[in-house]
C-alpha cells in the first residue's frame, strides 16, 4: 500500500479545489524540502505525529511553509529578520533550528486547533490573524530579541489518535498499518521481520537526518548513515552510537530519552 501523503505549499488542485491541497507529499518527500528539513527536529517530530493523527481520521493538514530567513526590510506585515520562530536561531541560513510552521489548507484548521495542544503545539488562532501558525508550546509566543535557542524536551506524544472535531470530507485513502511514531528504536536482537517493521517509522527518518547533518559539518564517517530511507540498518545504528559517544552515553543505539534529548537539542546548537 501506498504511503500516506499530506498537503505541501500553497497550490490549488487542478480542479480548483481548496488552496495547499495542490501537491501531495509523503513524510519523507517533505523531509527533503528545505522549508522543513531546516526546522528544529522536535518540532518535526511533534507535528509530523499531528499530521499522521490527522491522516488517519480522514484531515488533510501539512506544511504550507516552515523554515524561511526574511528579507531585509520585511515585506509589510512581517516580522523584522532575527524576530521570527520561522528563521534559525541564531538567524542562520543553514541551521536546522526554526521553530514555526505555517500549515495547510484553511478546511483542516479547527481540527488542528481542536488537537494540535497534545501534540506539544501552539497554534495562532487569534494572534495577529494567523490561524494556520503552529510553533512548540513551551517558547514564547514572541521571538523579539530572542537570540538563543529556547530549551525543548522530547513531548510525550498521545498513544492514541485523538478524536476527530471537524472531519471535512474525505480526500485521502486509508492509511497503511505501521508507520507510528515512538520514543525509542531498540536494534539489539533484531529480527529481519522485526527490522522490516520498524521501516518507514517517522523517527528514524528524523534520525537519518540529525546524523547527516553531523556527517556534512563535522565529515567524520561514522555519521554517515546515506541518504534517510526510514531504514534503521547497520549505518544508522552506527552513526547513533558515534552521536552517542560524543554524548558520553551508553553506545548501545538504542534511542530512548537519553538519546533522544541529546540528538535533539545537540543537533539545535
Amino acid at each position: 500500500m501506498a504511503d500516506p501523503t499530506f498537503p505541501y505549499g500553497y497550490a490549488r488542485p487542478p480542479d480548483g479545489g481548496p488552496q495547499g491541497m495542490g501537491t501531495m507529499l509523503t513524510w519523507a518527500e517533505m523531509l527533503t524540502k528545505t522549508t522543513v528539513n531546516r526546522l528544529h527536529p522536535e518540532v518535526l517530530r511533534r507535528f509530523g505525529a499531528l499530521i499522521h493523527a490527522g491522516y488517519a481520521v480522514g484531515v488533510p493538514l501539512g506544511v504550507g511553509t516552515g523554515w524561511r530567513v526574511q528579507p531585509n526590510p520585511p515585506p509589510a506585515g512581517f516580522a523584522k529578520p532575527g524576530n521570527s520562530w520561522h528563521e534559525s536561531t541564531p538567524v542562520s541560513p543553514t541551521t536546522p533550528t526554526a521553530l514555526a510552521i505555517d500549515t495547510v489548507p484553511n478546511i483542516s484548521w479547527d481540527w488542528m486547533a481542536a488537537n494540535c495542544g497534545a501534540y506539544g503545539l501552539r497554534h495562532f488562532r487569534f494572534v495577529n490573524n494567523e490561524p494556520w501558525h503552529v510553533q512548540p508550546s513551551e517558547i514564547p509566543t514572541g521571538r523579539k530579541f530572542a537570540t538563543t535557542l529556547p530549551p525543548l524536551t522530547v513531548w510525550e506524544l498521545p498513544s492514541e489518535v485523538p478524536p476527530p472535531v471537524v472531519v471535512p470530507p474525505p480526500v485521502v485513502t486509508p492509511p497503511p498499518t505501521g508507520g507510528t511514531y515512538t520514543l525509542e528504536l531498540q536494534k539489539n536482537d533484531v529480527t529481519p521481520e522485526k527490522r522490516q517493521q520498524l521501516r518507514g517509522n517517522g523517527d528514524v527518518y528524523l534520525i537519518q537526518q540529525i546524523a547527516q547533518g553531523h556527517f556534512r559539518q563535522l565529515g567524520h564517517p561514522d555519521y554517515d548513515c546515506g541518504t534517510p530511507d526510514g531504514d534503521y540498518g547497520d549505518r544508522s545504528q552506527k552513526a547513533v552510537r558515534r552521536m552517542q559517544a560524543d554524548g558520553g552515553l551508553t553506545q548501545d543505539a538504542w534511542v530512548g530519552k537519553q538519546t533522544w534529548n541529546y540528538l535533539l537539542n545537540k543537533s539545535g546548537g
